[in-house]
C-alpha cells in the first residue's frame, strides 16, 4: 500500500485530521481494530504535542509500512526541543503530560531525530492484516 503523507496547519483541527487520516489508511489496509485504535490515539498525542509545544505553523504526518506487518508513523514539527516522557504517570488532577507516556507504553518502538528545520517524532506498531472486511451495505 502507498505511504500516506499529509501536511497539517498547526491548530486545533490538526489532531482530528491526523487521526482521521491514520484511521483511513489503516482501515484500507485492514489492520486489526485494536491496532487502529492504538495508532489513532498515539498520533493524536504526537500531533497535539506538536501543536502545543512546537514553533511554526506547519506539521507533517507520514505513515508507511517499513517492514512487513510493521507500520511507522512520524510527525515532523518546527521545534528542535527534544521530547521527554515523564518519569511517572501524571496524577489524576493534572490535565496534561500523558502523551509521550502513552507512546512509550503502547508503541512497539518510538524515538525522535533532529532535522534541519525542527524534529521528527515517530512510533512503530505491529499491523497484521486481518481478513478482508465486508463492505457496509447502506
Amino acid at each position: 500500500m502507498a505511504p500516506l503523507e499529509l501536511s497539517l496547519k498547526a491548530g486545533a483541527t490538526a489532531p482530528g485530521r491526523a487521526r482521521d487520516a491514520v484511521r483511513g489508511w489503516l482501515t484500507q489496509r485492514t489492520c486489526e481494530d485494536t491496532v487502529v485504535d492504538t495508532a489513532t490515539l498515539l498520533v493524536t498525542e504526537l500531533v497535539t504535542n506538536a501543536v502545543l509545544h512546537a514553533s511554526g505553523s506547519g506539521l507533517a504526518l507520514s505513515i508507511d509500512e517499513t517492514v512487513p506487518d510493521v507500520m511507522h508513523v512520524a510527525v515532523c514539527d518546527g521545534s528542535r526541543r527534544s521530547p521527554r516522557p515523564p518519569k511517572a504517570l501524571p496524577g489524576e488532577a493534572q490535565t496534561g503530560g500523558r502523551g509521550l507516556w502513552l507512546v512509550e507504553a503502547l508503541a512497539s518502538r518510538w524515538g525522535w531525530e533532529p532535522m534541519n528545520d525542527g524534529k521528527r517524532v515517530w512510533f512503530e506498531l505491529g499491523c497484521r492484516v486481518v481478513a478482508e472486511r465486508p463492505l457496509a451495505v447502506p
